[in-house]
């Protein structure tokens, strides 16, 4: 984003449902609350529009095969749903994408190899009628390129976010700013950086704003 046009993205969605007293599973996360506590989830949502977010990311960071199986597609439809029902009308819906593995762990990535998995969920994204994608915590770029390149190829308007990890030790700013205008080369309206500590977000947060793309930020709990 730029100072003359900011956004207001909401804020944590998982955090907010363990707060609120979800019982958080592995390794889907808190993307079974879609079905299981439809409730809950869109209680957070409602409370972060009442607190003044213009857009909603929907629970479906972890709304993927590998986690949940079978029921992936249909937990990724009801996070999109919840989001709508308890955001503002008006407000834009995003889908959340992550890495096919821990967002932590750049050496478990498939790399460009993880195509196949994004293809598929940007199609049911599209199914979803969501207003954008948010290819999201990211610490390896060519991972990041190819979940832009499959929600650009499904006909997405796509966002896209790496991370340089809690303590900022796995991207470096530099890396960040290089990945940021590839990525915006590859079709990201958005280019951003997240789940970074607030104490060491500055030097990311300023290559961001240099490369002249727009960007945001949002940090670690």
């Amino acid at each position: 984003m730029t100072a003359a046009d900011p956004i207001l993205l909401d804020g944590a969605i998982g955090t907010e449902l363990i707060a609120r007293g979800l019982d958080a599973d592995t390794p889907a996360w808190t993307a079974s609350a879609n079905l299981d506590h439809p409730e809950l989830v869109v209680s957070v949502h409602r409370a972060y529009s009442e607190a003044g977010a213009e857009v909603h990311t929907a629970n479906t960071f972890r709304a993927t095969p590998s986690a949940m199986g079978d029921r992936w597609r249909e937990a990724l439809v009801a996070g999109v749903e919840h989001a709508r029902a308890g955001g503002a009308p008006g407000g834009r819906v995003v889908g959340s994408i992550g890495p096919v593995e821990d967002c932590y762990r750049p050496d478990r990535s498939p790399g460009a190899g993880g195509r196949a998995h994004f293809d598929a969920l940007a199609a049911a994204f599209v199914d979803a009628g969501v207003d954008a994608v948010l290819c999201e915590t990211f610490p390896r770029i060519d991972e990041c390129a190819a979940c832009v390149d499959a929600c650009v190829g499904a006909g997405l308007p796509c966002w896209a976010s790496l991370t340089p990890g809690p303590d900022g030790s796995l991207l470096t700013a530099s890396e960040v700013g290089e990945g940021a205008r590839l990525l915006a080369g590859r079709g990201a309206a958005l280019v951003c950086v997240n789940c970074v500590g607030i104490e060491v977000a500055a030097p990311f947060v300023r290559e961001l704003a240099s490369t002249g793309l727009p960007y945001g930020f949002f940090a670690n709990a």
